[in-house]
Formats: C-alpha cells, structure tokens, sequence
C-alpha cells in the first residue's frame, strides 16, 4: 500500500495521482440508486435457491442412487432395483416395495425441508434413519425431470407426480403400480450444462453409482438388491440376511472365499462384518467399507484404523479388503455433520479406533491362514501340452512387488474393473451377469482348508531339510510345507525384540575397539530423536562432533558373523527405521529393522537344529505366518497340488 494511504493524507498531489491510476472508470456516487440497487438485500427465488441446494446434495449420478437407496430403506423395503443408463446421466431408477407415500402427501414430499423422520431439533440427538433433512427429493427435482410413482398397501390406487426441473408438470395423479415407490431421474443435469462438463466418464460415473448400491447390500444383507447397468444385471443379493453370501454376489468366489469374520463387542461400540485374510489387498482403499448404524460412511481415520489391525501383515503400499458394521448408541454420533450424510462426528472417536484395530487384529490371529501359491490349470484340457508357471512367480513364496500393478490374486493389472472395486463392472459377451458360484474345474482347486492355522499346524511337521540354501522343507497334514529362512527367523527374532522392549534390558555386546560412524543430517535427526529407544535396544552410542557417532556396544543378535560391520549396521539402521515408522510405531520399527539385519539370510547353510529350531520358535510367535515386513514365512503346497502337476489326478 502507497505512503500516504498508510497515514491518511488527505488531499495531496499523490493521492491524486494515484487515483488517476486506480480510478480509471467512474465510481457511483454514495447513496446514488446504482449502489443501492447492488446493495439490496433479497431472498433468492425458490427455484434458484433450489438448484444451490442441489448443488450441495447432488454432487453426480451416485449421489442420486445413494439418497433414493436410502429412503427406500427407510421406508421398510425387502427389495430395492437400481437401474442407470448412460452412467446415469440419461436415467436412474430405484424401485422399492416399501410402504409407499400417501397420495395426499407426495407433493409435499417434494417441498423443501419436508421430512416424515423428526419434528423437533432434540430428535436430532437419536436419528435412527438414513435421511432427514428432507432436501434430498426436492434438490433432485430441481436439476432433473422426476417421476415418482407410489402406492401404499391400503390405497385403492398408486399415484404419479412428476417434477421438470423444479416445476411440476401436473398434479398427483391416480395411475397402476404395486406397493412401493418407483423415482425415475431422466435427464440429469439436463438444467446445469455447466454441471455435466464436471462430470467423469460414463464408466467411471457406473462404478462410482455401483459402489454405492454395493455398500447398502452390504450394510443390509436381509434386503434383496439388484443393480443393472445399460440393462445388463451386474449383481443381485438374495436378501438372506447372510454377510458372506452377500459378499460373495457381489465381489466374487475369489475374494469371498478368503475373507475372515469379525466380530468385537465392548460398552461402547459393537464391531462385526469380515476382513480379507493377509493374501488379499488391494493397491487403494476401494475396497473397505464402512457403516455406522447402518449408514455407510467415509472416513480415513477408520479406514486407518482397519489398516492399523494388520500391523505390517500386509506389503508395503498395499491396502486391505474389509466390511465393517459399527453400531454405537445414537446419541455417541453425530450424523448432521456433513450435507450429504458422508461423514460423521464421534464422541468417543479414539475408543472406536482402538476397537476396530482390536477386532481386526484378533480376527486376523484367529483366523490366520497359510500362503497358499496360486494355482495355474493346464493349458488345454483336450491336449497333454503343460503350460508351467511363469518365470516371475517361478519361485516359491516369491510374491508380486508391492509396488507392482498386478493383483496378488489373479495376475492381472490392478486397473482391471473386476479387480480394482467390488462394484466395478465386469464386460461379458451377450450381456451375461457375473455368476456367483465358482467355475467347476477339477484341475483347479483351492488348497487352503477352513480354518487352518500354522500355530496349530507347525509341532505336526517333520523337517526334510534345505532347498537352493534359503527354503525350508517339511512335510505336514495335507501337503508339503516350504519356509523361507529369512522371513521365518526375522518373524521369531521380532517378537523376541518387541515383547522385552518394557520386561527387561536387552542384551549387549560391547566392542573390544569402539568404531565411529558418520551420519547424514537426516540419519542424526533420527537418531537424537529415538536415542532413548534405540539404546534401550542394545545399542551404546557416544556423540563426538557434528555428524559423528562413536559405538561403544551393539545389541547381541547384530553381532553374528553374517552381519555388516557396526557403521553400516546403525546407518542402515536408521535409514530403514525411519521409513518404518511411516507404517508402524517407533517400538515395532526398531524391532523389525533389528530382526531383518540379525535373522540368517539366503545362501546361509543350515543344520538340521538350526532348522528345526526356526520351526518350533515360529510356531510361539504371535503371527507366525507372516514376517515384520508382511511377506508370508511358510507356503504350503497340497497333496492335491502336487498329484495335479504330476498328473496323478
């Protein structure tokens, strides 16, 4: 700002000038009819305020499907059909048979703030439905053409009404139609051109309108729902009120079939539904699904939490599959908190985060199943030509970088619909809908047995010996088991590190000549950050200048001869720490890097003690089938497996 603005200096010849150059075009005089005309104050015509509030509710063609999903829930539907065309953007339709909307309240339905859920503001405190602010059929109409066609169960006739824009076309009229509500939404946005260049791709507007109806069918397995895209079906639940069945409609055999129940009760929060076992995961968060007493809800922190319950069970950049029903008493959330419903407000949000994390990680320690190697059928039944398994999968154990695009499951690029989201739509010829039973083939099975647990599995394995010194072999029920030394002995050297962490001091081993070690500024952040933890650990360490760090002493397991000289063994150290710590707490980082330099490495030869000892310390550890890092420690191969490639079967 000029001088003489900042001192008020009325009059003077550089004011002048500077209103030459910023005062180019006339200013109204004050109190002139222009300024006031621009200062009125008006309220907005109801058809424009409307489409604002439109604006707000109804972001694209999903928000529309999840608003009328909802009041069809509402309303006590056992069924609900969802309908779209053209990603919704031509047309939208739930139909429900529910109870209906009485004939001489569906105009009024359609007025804003008009809502059959509450009456006074203190019902806001016990909501127990998914909609009512009433502005969600209103903020519809008032950027489509709307037809409702409903009827109740005592109605001599349904009714019709239909809305263009905001403005009725004619009155409610009598019409056919069973109990129930029909809303079609043709022409959506058709209104707000501007609207419709913001929107994605059709497909992607369908994958995002499926995921929503997905979400609800698995929120309300008792409820039958039907989704039909472009007028080919790509799912439909059969309404038994089973969550697994559901799951299975929807995601498939493949991810059904490897999902664990869930199930944690505490005086603040009940948790149920099911996790993907560690095999499973995902390269975003698509895939987990969340309700809060029934309405589906996205937040990060609880999504956070489901992901803290796998600790490092899952590879680094990987995001599990889960569906998590929480039921809390109404008065704990807050469901006014967000326009659209989205998000909600705990009372207790860090009791909620701790349950979760709780009732996913006992699932997990419950339930744990070994890796299981993906099974490849022959090339052609009708020929005796093998195709064997490719060159990147060749090697036992040996799972897909973390940072791959392939899907661990299947193989294929993780931007594949059928893969990438349960409610993704799968292409298939003629318009067939996705099946919900697995293929039939007999040279395809799945090894894994219900219920299977390496703890339990483990004291019943006999040691056969060494493979290419890095594997493990031992025969065991059902198979032939192969272990990978390194992931196994870092597994039983973790939870050594981590469970003494409070009990007791860990062992030391002080150095006959102390070395020095040279930092970068990052590393001696870290270091003078966590000194306290590390040296808690084993280490003694001595500043001496700048970046220099002089080691009096290691922790006993990071002096086996297999290990790197002390400089690199802290340098790596912290280097490796703190990229832990991203996906861990300090405590679990500092075990797990200290764990992945002492455990023996590939290429160390093995004895018969040796081995057999990793196998019964690893059947005593706490997660026994996978290492810090969250690569499997054991594959099992089936004796069905095995009588496959040799054509026994």
């Amino acid at each position: 700002m000029p001088e003489f603005l900042r001192h008020g200096a009325p009059g003077s010849l550089q004011r002048r000038q500077w209103e030459n150059v910023i005062g180019k075009t006339p200013r109204p005089v004050r109190g002139s009819s222009e300024e006031m005309n621009a200062m009125t104050i008006a309220v907005l015509p109801a058809r424009v305020a409307a489409q604002i509030a439109a604006g707000e509710v109804v972001e694209r063609p999903a928000s529309v499907v999840k608003e009328l999903v909802e009041n069809a829930i509402d309303a006590g539907a056992t069924q609900v059909n969802v309908s779209i065309e053209q990603g919704g953007t031509k047309s939208i339709r739930v139909q429900d048979n529910g109870s209906g909307i009485p004939a001489d309240q569906v105009a009024t339905a359609f007025s804003r703030h008009a809502t059959s859920k509450l009456r006074t503001a203190d019902d806001l405190r016990n909501i127990a439905t998914l909609g009512f602010r009433g502005e969600a059929l209103p903020s519809i109409a008032a950027v489509s053409v709307l037809t409702c066609v409903t009827c109740t169960a005592d109605a001599e006739a349904a009714t019709q009404y239909r809305i263009r824009y905001g403005e009725p076309e004619y009155p409610p009229r009598p019409t056919g139609a069973a109990v129930g509500t029909s809303i079609t939404v043709a022409d959506l946005f058709g209104n707000q051109p501007a609207r419709l260049k913001f929107l994605r791709t059709k497909p992607t507007e369908a994958t995002q309108a499926q995921r929503v109806v997905a979400r609800y069918a698995m929120a309300y397995p008792g409820i039958r729902f039907r989704y039909t895209n472009d007028g080919n079906e790509i799912f439909r639940t059969n309404g038994t009120g089973n969550l697994q069945e559901t799951i299975l409609s929807i995601m498939g055999h493949d991810t059904a079939s490897k999902m664990l129940p869930v199930l944690l009760e505490t005086d603040d929060v009940s948790v149920s539904g099911y996790v993907g076992n560690t095999d499973l995961h995902r390269s975003n968060r698509n895939d987990i699904s969340v309700t809060v007493n029934g309405r589906w809800i996205q937040d990060s922190n609880l999504a956070y939490a489901i992901e803290q319950g796998y600790s490092n069970s899952l590879p680094m950049g990987r995001r599990p599959i889960a569906v998590i029903h929480l039921l809390v008493p109404a008065e704990t959330v807050d469901v006014n908190a967000h326009p659209t419903k989205q998000e909600v407000r705990f009372r207790h949000e860090s009791k909620i985060f701790a349950a979760i994390q709780r009732a996913v990680r006992e699932a997990l320690s419950a339930h744990g199943a070994i890796h299981q190697p993906v099974s490849r059928p022959f090339a052609d039944r009708g020929q005796r030509s093998y195709r064997g398994p490719t060159l990147d999968h060749a090697r036992l154990g040996q799972e897909p970088d973390a940072h791959s695009p392939a899907d661990v499951e299947t193989g294929r690029p993780s931007h594949t619909p059928e893969r990438t989201s349960p409610s993704a739509p799968v292409s298939r010829p003629d318009g067939a809908r996705r099946s919900t039973q697995p293929v039939e083939n007999p040279l395809v099975t799945t090894d894994l047995q219900a219920g299977q647990n390496l703890r339990r599995t483990i004291p019943e394995l006999r040691l056969i010996g060494q493979a290419q010194l890095t594997f493990i072999l031992a025969d065991g029920p059902n198979g032939l088991y192969v272990l990978d030394q390194h992931a196994a002995h870092e597994r039983v050297i973790f939870d050594q590190v981590f469970d003494r962490r409070t009990s007791q001091a860990a062992d030391a081993q002080n150095l006959m000549l102390p070395e020095r070690a040279t930092l970068d500024e990052f590393q001696h952040e870290t270091l003078v950050q966590h000194l306290a933890l590390i040296e808690q650990q084993g280490f003694q360490l001595q500043p001496l200048n700048d970046l220099c760090w002089q080691i009096n002493a290691l922790p006993l397991s990071l002096t086996a001869p297999h290990c790197p000289r002390p400089e690199h063994v802290l340098q790596r150290l912290l280097d490796e720490f703190a990229a832990e710590q991203v996906i861990s707490s300090p405590e679990q980082a500092v075990a797990a890097t200290i764990a992945c330099h002492s455990a023996v490495r590939a290429g160390d030869a093995l004895g018969p003690d040796e081995m057999q000892a990793i196998i019964k310390q690893l059947a005593e550890t706490a997660e026994p089938h996978r290492c810090p890092h969250g690569r499997p420690t054991v594959v099992q191969i089936s004796t069905l497996r095995l009588e496959q490639e040799f054509r026994r079967r």
